[in-house]
């Protein structure tokens, strides 16, 4: 059995398990001076030459206690002792909490990991080790569930991750092109106990957090009140925890999987600022994987899920069961716009991208004369009463974004509006109606797009499939006493009537 094994050939256990050090790079030790950070800094010592990995250590003073620069200090002279480099940082974290409006704890977690992140990519090492246990697994697998969590939060810690994730803004001290930095703990399967052993097998000293006693933090009333209680339930409760959190994060990588088998025929034009998934796909892949879906496009926007809550998910699922085309629907600080063929995932009124054309999100009625920014879009719609002397000759092509339609023909007021199921126009040139549906995929207009694209309503009649085709009895000639010339245009230009 692996507990059977000797602490440090279980430690190593581990990092070849989850190929934790790789052989000939660095490795940058987070190191606060309490008992878990030295314990993995002298555990990794007696296993770093074997396998060729350079161990560099980083402190942050929180500036949070007044023996916190006793511990810089500390740090700093343990680290000459055992000839391993050492790099320490300060950061104000009571000033952070202040200004973000966040705990000592959060804003204590994301300033170390921000300190860390910087400091790795300064030199140039891709790998940081930190010195969570097993108990500090067992701590945040009940933490999570406190909260209210899946699978993924259930999962707990994992032996290797992306620093990424911990980071409060993503991939933000990322350079375009720089790998993403691996976060690796190589001790989630020792104990406290037995490092405590450890150190004082060996005689070695570290400093004590006096606010790891504070219970007015969760994780501190959770280690000091809640684990001992259940205890008494089951006095192995640590050990199932952490066992638990080995199953379930083994089966959130299943789910993962199905989501990297499908998410190709799911989701399209995902890049950093906008997801579409396609409806019919989406509405047939049944609740557990909606969920997966819906984080992997938030992960695709932001990099990470960190502050994607489970009942964030849970509520925008519920609000997609009442579906409606045209409906905005909250997923954290995203949005699900909800189209007839897909569902578009982006920040809130964020804009489309101008690359699709004109998109149109809930239907406006235009100003004659006027102007009007369609929402959301980064694109306005012109809207003059002409001479017929002005009419161009010829028409422009049938893909333009310019109409010249006979004013006395049409129906007031006018509706511009996204596209709804059953449009049919009647086109230029053709003696009956076709599907607005199947102009779009003729003309190959993107799945993504069609949803958007604006339709110009003239009564009950569609008048013109914006950028597509016009309807042929509304359209303009010499012998209109009126004309009504519409056209679109990116907002970076302008132009007056």
């Amino acid at each position: 059995m692996i507990e059977d094994l000797a602490l440090v050939e279980r430690v190593a256990w581990t990092i070849d398990r989850y190929h934790l050090l790789p052989r000939g790079q660095g490795v940058l030790v987070a190191v606060s001076g309490g008992l878990d950070s030295v314990c993995l800094l002298s555990l990794l010592r007696r296993l770093a030459p074997g396998k060729g990995v350079r161990l560099t250590v980083a402190h942050l003073n929180h500036g949070l206690r007044p023996e916190a620069q006793q511990e810089a200090h500390f740090v700093q002279a343990l680290c000459a002792r055992w000839g391993v480099p050492c790099h320490c940082g300060s950061d104000d974290v009571r000033a952070m909490a202040s200004e973000r409006q966040v705990s000592l704890e959060t804003a204590a977690r994301q300033a170390r990991y921000t300190f860390l992140a910087s400091l790795a990519r300064r030199l140039g090492i891709p790998t940081i080790a930190v010195g969570h246990h097993a108990d500090d697994q067992a701590e945040t697998v009940l933490l999570h569930l406190l909260r209210g969590t899946g699978l993924l939060g259930l999962g707990g810690m994992r032996p290797l991750s992306r620093l990424d994730d911990e980071l409060e803004e993503p991939g933000a001290k990322r350079a375009p092109g720089d790998e993403p930095l691996r976060l690796i703990r190589p001790l989630l399967g020792v104990s406290r106990s037995e490092l405590e052993a450890w150190a004082r097998a060996r005689g070695i000293e570290a400093m004590e957090d006096g606010s790891n006693a504070d219970t007015v933090f969760i994780r501190n009333r959770i280690r000091h009140q809640l684990l001992p209680l259940l205890e008494n339930y089951n006095p192995s409760i640590r050990k199932v925890l952490g066992r638990t959190a080995e199953s379930l994060a083994g089966d959130y990588q299943l789910v993962e999987q199905t989501v990297d088998r499908i998410w190709p025929s799911v989701a399209s034009n995902a890049d950093s600022q906008a997801v579409y998934l396609d409806r019919e796909a989406f509405c047939h892949s049944g609740e557990p994987l909606q969920r997966a879906l819906l984080r992997r496009a938030v992960e695709v926007l932001q990099g990470s899920t960190r502050d994607l809550q489970w009942v964030h998910v849970a509520d925008a699922l519920q609000a997609l069961m009442q579906y409606r085309p045209g409906a905005r629907i909250a997923l954290g600080r995203w949005e699900i716009f909800t189209g007839y063929e897909s569902l578009r995932v982006a920040a809130p009124d964020g804009p489309w991208p101008a690359t699709v054309g004109p998109q149109i999100g809930a239907a406006l009625v235009p100003a004659v004369p006027g102007t009007v920014t369609l929402p959301g879009s980064p694109w306005r719609l012109h809207v003059c009463l002409d001479r017929p002397s002005n009419l161009p000759e010829p028409l422009p092509g049938q893909s333009s974004l310019h109409a010249w339609l006979d004013a006395d023909r049409l129906a007031w007021p006018l509706l511009l509006r996204p596209r709804r199921p059953g449009d049919r126009l009647w086109p230029s040139g053709m003696r009956g109606s076709s599907s607005v549906k199947e102009l779009l995929i003729d003309k190959k207009i993107p799945a993504a797009s069609r949803d958007g694209l604006p339709i110009l309503q003239s009564g009950e009649q569609v008048a013109w499939v914006v950028g597509v085709r016009l309807a042929g009895r509304y359209l303009a000639s010499p012998s209109s006493r009126r004309l009504l010339h519409l056209w679109f245009e990116p907002l970076q230009a302008h132009k007056e009537c």
